[in-house]
């Protein structure tokens, strides 16, 4: 049965609001791994929801209709945070299930159109994130189309000076970033309850990601960036066609 709580190490939120994943299943990143210096929902923390489209009104707040004490504003720049937690550990297998927890997880190609971070007020209690709107421009796996524009619920701001750990590689989507992203499909179950108050994710966007480091591969300016240390058959991996056939045999293995 899927869990009514998200698995959460988002910035600010009291050890009393996160349910922990139980500690038989948790192991300590593999030595190889580098520092990574962001800080998020937690690697297998379960950032869940339903399908739709967020609701905007004209003073640029969401508009909640399900959800109580709770009030999502765009925002343009977050106070500066600095957060830090450990990932579940998950094997290449593992991360290319067809579902983590009960949750759909859908692989596509797609290109970012919008990005905007978002204040998240629970009846005071404040932490930041942000909403990607991206094209979906091949898809490898999910009841998802080409030429759909879907919304991403990222784990941290973007383009800011915000240290949250376990970002590296989401801080780095930004409107008209390329990449493969492997996000969860929200459903009804995706909720998150802090300070007396209940926030239905499946009101701001329809997908999330379990953390900001091993759910997308990107095209940068720069180079071809994903969590390597999560995916060591290809963490020499120069280009996305390399990327691409990795996933094309991972998902045809699982």
């Amino acid at each position: 049965m899927k869990n009514t709580k998200i698995l959460r190490a988002i910035g600010g939120i009291d050890d009393d609001f996160i349910e922990r994943a139980s500690q038989k299943n948790i192991k300590r990143r593999k030595t190889f791994a580098p520092r990574l210096k962001w800080a998020l929902p937690t690697a297998a923390c379960l950032l869940l929801a339903i399908i739709a489209m967020p609701f905007f009104n004209n003073s640029s707040d969401f508009e909640l209709l399900m959800s109580s004490g709770v009030k999502i504003s765009h925002i343009k720049k977050p106070p500066n945070i600095q957060v830090s937690n450990s990932l579940v550990y998950l094997t290449e297998e593992e991360l290319f299930a067809e579902s983590y927890h009960g949750y759909e997880i859908v692989i596509f190609e797609g290109k970012v159109k919008d990005v905007s971070n978002i204040e998240m007020n629970f009846n005071g209690h404040k932490t930041y994130q942000a909403i990607a709107e991206i094209e979906i421009t091949e898809t490898m796996r999910g009841n998802i189309f080409a030429g759909e524009v879907i919304t991403i619920l990222l784990p941290a701001p973007v383009n800011m000076n915000v240290w949250v750990s376990d970002t590296e590689v989401s801080s780095q989507i930004t409107k008209g970033t390329t990449g493969i992203f492997m996000p969860i499909r929200y459903d009804e179950t995706s909720i998150i309850s802090m300070n007396d108050a209940t926030l239905f994710l499946s009101e701001i966007a329809g997908f999330g990601m379990l953390d900001g480091e091993r759910w997308a591969f990107l095209e940068t300016a720069n180079s071809l960036t994903f969590a390597r240390w999560a995916y060591e058959s290809i963490a020499a991996a120069k280009t996305m066609d390399e990327v691409r056939q990795y996933i094309i045999t991972m998902t045809n293995n699982n």
